[in-house]
């Protein structure tokens, strides 16, 4: 007979309360449960208590934000941003969340995002009760205030012209209904998306990126969908990682999904080639870009999403996609919308090989 021993977990974490008292410059760095809506309240109450700011790394499984939420930060992706958004700060505090690292390593770049010199300290791990342990830790040092730095919902002017990731976003940020639900794999194309849609409802925002992999968009969005039948979803994937798991369209149609699915349209995988450019100097090859490129032939995402049985249509203007959205919002159900944009990609790229050193 072989025995398991399960390891034992704690079930609340204990905490030095002085150096959130000492004055230093000070990010609480949330992670896991602590992005639940209970957790970020007594986080509020302690940052608003110590003058502490709170922050998210840049990829995470669940947060729960838009109209009425306590304010945090997200750590930008890119490794060197990510490491200047964090430099006026003298000391790191992890809830629920590891030392903040890049998705890839890159030679001559930093392994972490955080700034030389700053301390790093933990309240809770993921395996804590990280609600407990922040509830204790907000009555410990008597912060009893709720945070008044919260978002504000907003309606943003009507986009019009070239359909760009931003109208998008707009889009989004007026016509999403309380309590929806975001499956987000937009990846480079939904750099903005947060900033951008503060102003939304009240939602729950889940990350489909799987460490460095893509192609879990669809599947995640209906797994969410099925889970929660009475919110609306709204899938945001890129054509490229979209194609690795599109047979889930006909799972969507098969449940009659209430969902939106957007595809950033921009030809291929944007991410893969920003990836390309921070390893290897000059223009990407025509054989590279044969793997990275949807061309030869191109694909008619509205006939494929139409044969699988979930209605689509076809935006290559903002008005077409705020129109082709609002409906999708209005009407219970699947819908997919090809949404052909002006991409953001080729500055961020160019950008990124104007400024490689190997």
């Amino acid at each position: 007979m072989i025995t398991v021993t399960m390891p034992s977990y704690p079930q609340r974490a204990l905490y030095n309360v002085k150096p959130l008292q000492s004055g230093k410059k000070t990010a609480i760095l949330l992670g896991g449960k602590a992005l639940r809506t209970e957790a970020v309240e007594e986080a509020g109450k302690v940052a608003q208590a110590t003058g502490a700011s709170l922050w998210h790394d840049y990829i995470y499984a669940r947060r729960q934000r838009g109209a009425g939420t306590v304010r945090i930060n997200q750590i930008p992706y890119v490794v060197e941003a990510g490491v200047a958004s964090l430099s006026e700060f003298d000391q790191i505090v992890l809830v629920g969340n590891q030392i903040p690292i890049p998705t890839f390593s890159y030679k001559g770049k930093p392994l972490t995002k955080v700034p030389e010199g700053c301390e790093i300290r933990t309240l809770a791990t993921v395996d804590c009760d990280i609600l407990d342990a922040l509830t204790r830790l907000a009555e410990t040092i008597g912060a009893t205030e709720k945070s008044n730095d919260r978002y504000e919902r907003q309606t943003v002017e009507q986009p019009t012209g070239a359909l760009s990731p931003l109208a998008i976003e707009k889009s989004i940020t007026n016509l999403m209904p309380e309590n929806a639900i975001v499956a987000d794999e937009a990846l480079l194309e939904g750099f903005g998306f947060l900033p951008n849609t503060d102003g939304a409802a009240a939602h729950d925002h889940l990350l489909a990126d799987t460490g460095g992999a893509i192609g879990n968009g669809l599947p995640f969005a209906l797994g969410a969908s099925v889970a929660c039948p009475d919110r609306k979803v709204i899938c945001l994937s890129g054509d490229f990682s979209m194609m690795l798991t599109n047979m889930t369209l006909w799972s969507i149609a098969n449940q009659n999904a209430d969902m939106c699915i957007i595809n950033y349209n921009n030809g291929g995988s944007a991410s893969l080639e920003m990836e390309l450019a921070r390893v290897r100097p000059g223009d990407a090859s025509e054989k590279s870009l044969d793997m990275l490129k949807i061309r030869k032939p191109d694909i008619d995402y509205v006939q494929m999403s139409q044969s699988m049985g979930v209605p689509a249509s076809r935006a290559t203007t903002a008005e077409e996609f705020y129109s082709q959205f609002a409906k999708a919002m209005e009407t219970k159900g699947p819908h997919f919308i090809d949404a052909h944009i002006e991409s953001t990609a080729p500055a961020t790229i160019k950008m990124i090989r104007d400024n490689l050193v190997l």
